[in-house]
């Protein structure tokens, strides 16, 4: 078993079925997104950009999203929680995955991917 399969395997439910569909979420919103394991949690790059990454807050365990190149997105669900180069969006594993403001966050990180690489 991959590193990657072995990091979603030992999460406890309902954190792991969030995290395997934020997962096929991401990766088929877009063929560019790939996923690694950096810093042992998993790691979306686009356009091999780092763009994204899984996390499990320490004191709820529930997930987020840390997204990479979070100072130039302005989504207003986007918290910095005093961080300067990256934003965070939290996700409640009991409910439904916010589609829409997932798809808004991520088009908008890959334009600015796309504007830096320019």
């Amino acid at each position: 078993m991959k590193a990657l399969d072995l990091y979603y395997e030992k999460q406890f439910e309902p954190q792991r079925s969030c995290l395997l569909s934020l997962r096929e979420y991401v990766l088929s919103s877009d063929v560019d997104f790939t996923e690694s394991l950096k810093w042992s949690i998993p790691c979306f790059s686009y356009q091999g950009k780092i763009a994204l990454y899984f996390n499990l807050d320490k004191k709820s365990g529930e997930p987020y999203l840390l997204f990479n190149h979070g100072s130039e997105l302005t989504h207003p669900a986007l918290e910095s929680k005093g961080r300067k180069l990256m934003k965070s969006l939290a996700i409640n594993s009991t409910k439904d995955l916010p589609l829409k403001k997932l798809d808004s966050i991520l088009e908008e990180l890959k334009s600015v991917i796309k504007e830096k690489r320019s």
